[in-house]
């Protein structure tokens, strides 16, 4: 019995151990279907990457992440276990790609866009992915050629290589869809891409490539979509009869063909046609309309879209578009066109032919009851058809901007679908009232800038709509601030500026959650900002300028990227600054303009925060201290302007790492010191450099003439000495020279004569002797000249007399000799510009000796000459102003911010000095 029972238990310790062997292997075999030969080729793929995210923590050799199938990204076969797919897009993997993927041979997917492989090459041993269907590579930071063992792909039906270079194509003959565009591709086309007889898509757009021969393209007669966009079509005037060997086109773009797509090109139109094609989009190609309208009738009639802006199109609509019958989105703008809208558009659903000619009556827009968005706007019209609006239509975006009209549309409130409406830039002198508003439960966007219109709504109004934009610049709507406007539980931009508005801004305008844009400039607001705590959402463009808020900035302003804060009565230190977290958004601040205040105080240390500035303008405050050393660091800023304040000591030398600086103007100061050799070898983009009215001293360094883009040289009223014996004549992009009220000594460099495009030169109040250069004629451009209280001497030269745009000028006070040259132009300035020069003659001076008669000296009125310190200084400032209207757009002004900080910091220096009181009658 014993035995018996000896036997079941060990029977049943067998039994327990072998279910329990059982009970592993099926859980084994239920979990793990991953190949160990793959599994580690995966783990070592992982560990030549940087994983920074972490996105691959669930690859790993431990227990619990053994089966590489449910890996993030792998997917695997459910009969066989192998790795057929590898999806990592956008995962922000480093490194580059192992070798180990080598042994994934039944991969038919591999996705690896969006991550960063250091710029290494395309491996080539991806070419052994035999059954690969899927490859995208596409915005990895690959580079250098495709390998050619891409060409083994042949099951290959998607590739895109994005910005990486291709060069072996040819021999995916599988291929349907190829999209390269904005790729960074250029050279010859390849003709490669013919033997692509598959290919339904191929998208090349905005690539420098270039097409001499359109033939190697005739045998993709499965072509649905192409898109050349963008790409050099070399003297293609029969381009049109090649797209006729796509007979299953649908869709055919070829916007800003660089050369244009020529005038010949629809003079050798087939009989045949296209007939499927139903998009064409042929913008910016300099056609004309006697060669587009003459085939583009005849195409296809199925076209739904056609695209021809910013072309040459002239004279009116042709009615045919009306034959056109599918045709549902027309854009013509940026044309020439004339004349009226063609009644035969009645079953458009979208038409745009803003910037044209088009002039008169707004169309009858009741004929079309398709319409759902038009655009008209940069037109010239001016009036409007008695029933242009006069029933309810489905238009849901309406754009009359920029043209001439002086009252709103009769009926336009009862379009009760429209989402946008604009109106800006007209001479529209309405005043709104709630009617016109009171339909308009889906309006989103309201555009109605520049115009003159009064609005005349109740305090407590509240409207049916719910806007992200309003736009209302130069209209009415003060004095006080519109309540109704806390409604708009969505608004992004709010611009109110001009709006005559004399009030405190309410603190419910701080509180709504969504702006990006915010403009309340040019009115007369006033009180103070309450320091409210920092908001997260996110910040765009804050403009208070031209107000009268005092007080202290408060932090959460500068939690905006751009802060324009100038002409106000803000108070205090700006040393807060320093309080905002780094990893908060001042560090993305790119403009900061807190100029003509009367902040404080020395400036923060801190500016290591703000490395991404390019305008840093603090003018016209009260700082003082030293100017600190850390806005060294501000590597991209463009415009620093510390002009008008108390700053002392020098020039900080980590200013030389500003090397992005365009204008520096630390005028108005009491800086000292010697001007650095520095800012000509490290400053070398700067176009204005202002230094002006400071305590200057040495010499002038001859690095300054490395400046080869300045345009505006300002050293004046400063203790600099030494002569001027420079290269001046790198220096040909000068437009003004202010070297007066120093030390300097010597002759007028002759070098200034090769400077002909010099507008504005002031030498005077310093010591400088021997004569006016001869050649001075040769300064044709010449507007102003000051050459007053020097020492120099001799005849004035004939030449001075063929400077014909010369309106000011100043010989007073040296020791010229001999008669005036005669010529209209020096004999129209009155006396006191030749004042002091005991030896000289002529009109509009005395009689010279031998003359016929002796009369006295005739004077030709006032004039435009200086009789006190601060004339030629604020002639300068005047001059500054003028250069930036006639000059400074076309031969500076490439960033559009940076243009509009210089323009409005030279418009200030407009302002006549104190003491001054000739200037303001010359300008």
């Amino acid at each position: 019995m014993m035995e018996i029972n000896r036997f079941i238990k060990l029977l049943s310790v067998l039994m327990f151990v072998l279910s329990l062997c059982m009970k592993l292997n099926s859980v084994s075999a239920a979990e793990v279907r991953c190949i160990e030969r793959e599994r580690q080729a995966l783990l070592k793929f992982k560990h030549d990457l940087v994983d920074a995210d972490g996105v691959l923590s669930s690859w790993g050799s431990e227990e619990d992440k053994k089966e590489c199938c449910k890996w993030e990204g792998v997917s695997c076969s459910n009969g066989t276990g192998h790795v057929t797919s590898l999806d990592l897009v956008f995962h922000s993997l480093k490194a580059k790609l192992s070798p180990s993927l080598v042994d994934l041979q039944h991969l038919n997917y591999l996705n690896l866009r969006g991550n960063d492989f250091g710029g290494s090459k395309i491996p080539r041993f991806i070419g052994s992915f035999k059954n690969l269907r899927h490859l995208n590579l596409s915005g990895s930071n690959f580079s250098g050629e495709v390998p050619c063992e891409l060409g083994n792909l042949t099951n290959l039906n998607t590739l895109d290589l994005g910005s990486e270079i291709l060069r072996v194509i040819g021999s995916f003959n599988n291929l349907r869809h190829l999209k390269l565009g904005s790729s960074n591709f250029s050279g010859e086309f390849p003709c490669e891409l013919g033997n692509l007889t598959n290919l339904n898509t191929l998208d090349l757009r905005y690539n420098n490539l270039r097409i001499k021969n359109f033939d190697c393209l005739s045998h993709l007669s499965s072509l649905s979509h192409l898109d050349l966009s963008g790409v050099n079509l070399i003297n293609q005037t029969s381009w049109l009869h090649h797209m006729t060997s796509f007979p299953l086109l649908e869709e055919l773009h070829l916007d800003y063909s660089v050369e244009g797509l020529g005038y010949e090109s629809f003079d050798i139109f087939p009989n045949s046609s296209l007939s499927k094609l139903s998009i064409l989009r042929l913008s910016s190609n300099y056609l004309t309309s006697s060669s587009t309208f003459r085939w583009m009738f005849n195409i296809s009639a199925s076209l739904k879209v056609i695209d021809l802006a910013g072309n040459q199109l002239e004279g009116p609509i042709p009615d045919s578009f009306g034959e056109l019958f599918f045709l549902e989105d027309l854009v013509l703008s940026d044309n020439k066109l004339r004349g009226g809208i063609p009644s035969s558009l009645r079953n458009l659903h979208t038409l745009d032919i803003s910037s044209n000619e088009l002039n008169g009556l707004l169309p009858d827009n009741t004929t079309f009851s398709s319409l759902s968005r038009l655009d008209l706007g940069n037109n010239k019209l001016n009036a409007f058809h008695t029933q242009c609006l006069g029933q309810p239509l489905v238009l849901s975006e309406l754009d009359l901007s920029y043209n001439q009209l002086k009252r709103l549309p009769e009926g336009i409130e009862k379009l009760s679908n429209l989402s946008y409406l604009g109106m800006s830039s007209n001479l529209l002198e309405d005043t709104i009232t709630e009617s016109h508003l009171s339909n308009f439960a889906n309006l989103r966007e309201l555009d109605l800038n520049s115009n003159s219109l009064t609005f005349n709504l109740s305090s407590d109004w509240i409207p049916p709509f719910q806007l992200y934009r309003l736009l209302l610049s130069h209209c009415h709507l003060g004095p006080h601030f519109p309540n109704w406007i806390q409604t708009q539980n969505f608004l992004g931009w709010l611009d109110i500026s001009f709006a005559g508005i004399s009030d405190a801004i309410p603190n419910w305008l701080w509180n709504m959650p969504f702006f990006t844009i915010l403009d309340l400039s040019h009115n007369n607001i006033t009180g103070k900002i309450p320091n409210l705590s920092s908001q997260s959402t996110q910040r765009s463009i804050i403009d208070l300028s031209y107000n009268n808020i005092s007080g202290p900035i408060p932090s959460f302003l500068f939690y905006w990227p751009e802060i324009k804060l100038s002409k106000n009565m803000f108070s205090g230190s700006i040393f807060h600054l320093c309080t905002i977290p780094t990893e908060s958004i001042f560090h993305l601040n790119y403009v900061l303009d807190l100029s003509d205040n009367q902040l404080a105080g020395e400036l923060p240390n801190c500016w290591m925060n703000g490395s991404e500035l390019f305008v840093l303008d603090l003018a016209n405050n009260k700082f003082s201290g030293k100017i600190p050393l850390t806005l060294g660091t501000l590597d991209q800023l463009e415009v620093l302007n510390l002009r008008g304040n108390n700053f002392i000591g020098e020039l900080p030398s980590t200013l030389r790492n500003c090397r992005e600086l365009r204008m520096l103007d630390v005028g108005g100061n009491k800086l000292t010191g010697n001007i650095p050799a520095w800012i000509g070898t490290h400053l070398t983009s700067l176009t204005f450099l202002g230094l002006r009215f400071n305590e200057f001293d040495g010499i002038m360094p001859s690095t300054i003439c490395l400046l080869t883009n300045i345009h505006v040289l300002d050293l004046s009223r400063n203790n600099i000495s030494g002569r001027q014996e420079f290269e001046w004549r790198t220096l040909r992009l000068l437009k003004g020279i202010d070297l007066s009220g120093n030390k300097f000594v010597g002759t007028i460099p002759q070098e200034f004569s090769a400077l002909r495009g010099l507008v504005f030169l002031n030498l005077s109040r310093n010591h400088l002797t021997g004569n006016i250069i001869s050649n001075i004629g040769q300064m044709e451009t010449l507007d102003f000249l000051d050459l007053s209280r020097n020492q120099l001497s001799g005849e004035i030269p004939n030449s001075l007399a063929e400077l014909h745009f010369l309106s000011v000028l100043d010989l007073s006070y040296n020791n010229f000799t001999g008669k005036i040259p005669l010529s209209t132009q020096l004999q129209s300035f009155n006396s006191s510009v030749y004042a002091g020069n005991s030896q000289l003659c002529g009109e509009p001076l005395a009689k010279c000796p031998g003359d016929i008669s002796n009369g006295s000296a005739t004077d030709h009125g006032e004039g435009n000459s200086f009789e006190d310190d601060d004339g030629p200084q604020a002639f300068l400032e005047a001059f500054l102003l003028q250069m930036v209207e006639q000059h400074w757009e076309l031969d500076v002004c490439d960033n559009n911010n940076l243009c509009h900080k210089i323009e409005e910091k030279i418009s200030e220096m407009k302002k006549p000095l104190s003491g001054d009181k000739k200037v303001s009658t010359i300008i």
